[in-house]
């Protein structure tokens, strides 16, 4: 409170010491002084103060950017309408002419201060409505540009594809790192500088048997059996943002390392498909070929056995032999003839089993394979 009066002084002093802390002032200055070392909650000002009136005392308050919920009272003989309207003007919530009522200032204090309180209470939810908004807006964009990587990771149709996905999630982010990939012809390091310099390379291998998930001052490594993250700059003074991010390139080597396993099972699998193709090829061209000559070979068999027995018959005419004689050894040539051919005629099995065979693996390949 400040008044030059006294016994006003006193007065509320006495009226308000049992439900709040009371100060009083008997001039501006002195006021004005002892804010620097305790703000009050409500002022209540007089108007005729010597020096600095209260109309100027107010307005000064009212500069000060902590005053912004404190309401001030005036408490003043002062009744006309111009000057009830001046108070206001200089910024008080409220005016009470002397002689005054002391039960209604202090109800004006009351409602004044419980009125400040709500406006403390709101914008302190409003504040916090605004942290929760722009943490829900970062944690958006963040979970935003993870949803993108999964989804392109459909698109990869290479282990260059993957890595160029996984650099731009990192320049997403802001990040500056390094990523290597372990294939079946050898390990690839990559980053914005280029591929396989020494020094990253040798960073890389140094951290990639660290454990899944090694941290280290402003750094972070992420270890998958294909694939290895090092991010050289976390925002490590800021924890939550920290945590989140963590999290977030885990999801994204896990997912990397899952898409390159992927295309190494694609790649066996056409490579195998493409082998089986082959061997199914040289199937049917052995089957037809060993076919045709099995076939040539028993004509030939048949052929040569005829051939024998009529070269023996003009032998046995000078031979002097008679018919049975002739006839009995023809037969028995014929017989031999025979069972020496049926040696060799399993051609007909041998294909069987190629054809077999092919029928066997065309059935295990796709239907347009042909």
């Amino acid at each position: 409170m400040v008044d030059d009066d006294v016994s006003t002084g006193v007065i509320v002093q006495a009226m308000l010491e049992d439900h709040y802390d009371v100060s009083v002032f008997g001039d501006a200055e002195s006021c004005l002084m002892g804010l620097d070392q305790d703000f009050p909650d409500l002022f209540v000002l007089d108007v005729e103060l010597p020096g600095v009136d209260g109309y100027e005392l107010c307005r000064r308050i009212r500069a000060l950017p902590c005053s912004k919920f404190s309401p001030v009272i005036f408490l003043s003989s002062h009744d006309s309408p111009s000057a009830i309207l001046a108070g206001y003007e200089a910024g008080a919530q409220d005016y009470i002419t002397k002689p005054f009522d002391h039960t209604v200032l202090e109800q004006k204090i009351d409602n004044l201060l419980r009125i400040k309180s709500d406006r403390e209470l709101l914008l302190d939810q409003a504040e916090s409505s605004e942290q929760l908004a722009s943490i829900f807006m970062t944690n958006l964009g963040e979970y935003a540009v993870l949803i993108k990587y999964l989804r392109s990771l459909n698109e990869c149709s290479s282990y260059d594809d993957v890595v160029e996905a996984t650099l731009e999630v990192l320049d997403r982010y802001k990040f500056s790192g390094i990523i290597q990939v372990r294939l079946p012809e050898g390990d690839k390091t990559v980053s914005r500088q280029g591929e396989n310099w020494p020094m990253e390379v040798a960073v890389v291998s140094h951290v990639r048997d660290q454990g899944r998930i090694f941290e280290f001052k402003t750094r972070a490594v992420f270890n998958y059996d294909q694939i290895t993250i090092l991010v050289t700059n976390m925002p490590v003074q800021d924890s939550d943002a920290c945590g989140r991010i963590r999290d977030n390139l885990a999801i994204v080597a896990e997912s990397a390392n899952a898409k390159i396993v992927a295309l190494q099972t694609l790649r066996d699998k056409n490579r195998l498909l493409s082998e089986a193709q082959y061997i199914l090829l040289v199937l049917t061209v052995l089957t037809d070929k060993y076919g045709k000559k099995y076939k040539e070979a028993h004509f030939n068999s048949t052929l040569h056995t005829e051939y024998l027995v009529n070269d023996l018959q003009s032998i046995f005419g000078p031979l002097g032999l008679g018919n049975d004689q002739e006839d009995q050894m023809l037969e028995v040539i014929r017989q031999r003839s025979d069972e020496l051919v049926a040696y060799y005629d399993f051609g007909n099995e041998f294909t069987d089993v190629l054809a077999s065979l092919q029928e066997k693996l065309g059935s295990l390949l796709p239907s347009n394979v042909g």
